[in-house]
């Protein structure tokens, strides 16, 4: 059950608004999990990302040449992206992005779970909600999957610095 409403934000959304990620995320292209993310209305977000096998950060990742796979860690942190950007979307509506003096932390992550299903070269769906809004503190539930199949869910929680 959700427990914030409509009292997540003052923000005025427009349901399946398309983001400009560069805009509110500070993660560099070779660390950002999120190609596209669309917002639909206050409380949830759906973002994409093209896993790509040959990512350096991946490269050493896979002993079983051939056989790539998406850390869970990685999947975690693109989940937390994508909190994090609807977090800092509706707290900056006007775009006005804050990220670069006060920013979005990880919190916490709970209930974790992972299995990546496949391969190389797969597209990464997240969807994301807030669950529960305690002040500065937010707490969320997301799941990413690749096709339909569940590959990472948690619920996780994160605030804006001061």
């Amino acid at each position: 059950m959700l427990t914030v409403g409509n009292q997540v934000s003052t923000a005025k959304c427009v349901d399946d608004a398309l983001i400009n990620i560069e805009k509110y995320l500070p993660h560099g292209e070779a660390f950002r999990f999120i190609d596209t993310a669309k917002l639909h209305g206050s409380l949830r977000i759906e973002c994409t990302y093209l896993f790509k096998a040959d990512q350096p950060y991946q490269l050493a990742h896979f002993p079983p040449p051939g056989k790539p796979i998406m850390a869970g860690t990685c999947l975690l942190e693109g989940l937390m992206q994508a909190g994090s950007l609807l977090y800092v979307v509706l707290e900056c509506p006007e775009g006005k992005s804050i990220i670069t003096t006060k920013g979005v932390r990880a919190l916490s992550a709970s209930s974790v779970f992972w299995n990546w299903p496949g391969t190389k070269n797969k597209e990464v769906n997240y969807d994301v909600v807030i669950t529960k809004k305690d002040g500065r503190v937010w707490h969320f539930h997301g799941i990413a999957r690749v096709n339909h199949h569940v590959a990472c869910e948690a619920d996780f929680s994160g605030a804006m610095g001061k």
